[in-house]
């Protein structure tokens, strides 16, 4: 257990840019990818770490250039360490923290980081709110992000997708939990490149993920996908990850027949009919001014409205474009040389 004051540690709230001499005890929540710095000509290469205190307090720690190495072999998502000689910044923009503590960290060559061995593996932090996929719905085409759990059933192959910006590496896989919804995670770029080539190293293994601020979207009726700041965690190292794959040994069978009858992509597995106090007037919902979230349920009845008019068009063949031509104008077949007579198909 931790101790808020144990061994002369500080808690994170009290770690100040005035301090020289301190040691505080954090648990690693977050590993970002290796980034570049651009609009500037020296360029940096930095990774960023997020550490959380007993209380839930948050602070983000940098590392740059030769330190990146030596720092991410030694930090392990969720495990524990005593972190001391760190520099300590004030953040200048608050809107760049990540909760309450207005200061962040870099940590250095001279910076000392202490694991805490732990005969258990770790639990997730009480605070670290993982959400269902029954309740993603809610926030499908918006902007805000999801934290999920699940394991991986299966992989489909990598894809190139081209935008206006040019192409993008993706790869579709199927993941589920206790809910046994399957649905389909897309990892894109550089988290194909780098975990998506760990997943499929073990996909055979079924690997366990923990992922962070990922996007809802309505493809294949209800899925998700990485974004920019998106974390996707392989394998953790945390024992609620150790429940979910005993549960899936004991459910294998059911598991994959459900990837068999494509479950990933069936309404009525993904979106089941909802409560009907979330369901939303279309008159509330046409008046978009008051309305700002990216779905909705709505319950109406459908109709076809009726158009008199002729069901087909005589058009040019070469453009497409409809033309007013004469129903007994008479063409010559370039092949057989005879006269043909345009109609309607």
């Amino acid at each position: 257990m931790w101790s808020e004051h144990a061994d002369g540690m500080l808690r994170l709230p009290e770690v100040n840019a005035c301090l020289v001499r301190w040691t505080s005890q954090v648990q690693l929540i977050e590993a970002s990818h290796v980034k570049t710095t651009c609009g500037s000509e020296l360029t940096k290469k930095f990774r960023y770490f997020v550490f959380s205190d007993f209380q839930g307090v948050k602070v983000t720690a940098l590392t740059i250039d030769e330190n990146i190495d030596r720092v991410s072999d030694v930090l392990v998502p969720f495990k524990k360490y005593r972190v001391s000689k760190a520099r300590v910044y004030e953040i200048p923009d608050s809107s760049l923290s990540v909760g309450s503590y207005r200061f962040y960290w870099v940590l250095t060559n001279d910076t000392v980081i202490d694991e805490l061995i732990e005969i258990d593996p770790p639990k997730l932090p009480c605070y670290f709110r993982l959400r269902s996929i029954a309740s993603c719905d809610a926030v499908a085409d918006t902007e805000n992000f999801i934290d999920i759990m699940g394991i991986v059933l299966c992989a489909f192959p990598a894809r190139e997708v081209y935008f206006e910006g040019g192409p993008s590496v993706a790869r579709d896989y199927v993941i589920v939990n206790y809910e046994l919804r399957p649905v389909i995670l897309t990892l894109w770029n550089e988290f194909e490149a780098i975990e998506g080539a760990d997943i499929m190293a073990n996909i055979a293994q079924n690997p366990v993920l923990i992922c962070i601020r990922l996007r809802v979207t309505t493809d294949n009726y209800l899925s998700l996908s990485t974004q920019s700041s998106s974390v996707i965690l392989v394998s953790p190292i945390v024992q609620e990850a150790g429940n979910l794959r005993a549960w899936f040994q004991a459910n294998k069978s059911d598991l994959t027949q459900m990837v068999h009858e494509r479950s990933y992509a069936n309404s009525c597995v993904l979106v089941p009919p909802v409560a009907s106090s979330r369901i939303s007037q279309i008159s509330f919902i046409a008046q978009a001014t008051k309305f700002d979230i990216g779905t909705a349920w709505i319950r109406g009845t459908v109709s076809l409205e009726y158009r008199k008019g002729r069901l087909w068009y005589l058009a040019c063949p070469h453009c497409y474009l409809p033309n007013d031509f004469s129903l007994n104008w008479g063409i010559m077949c370039r092949y057989c040389s005879r006269d043909i007579y345009t109609f309607p198909r």
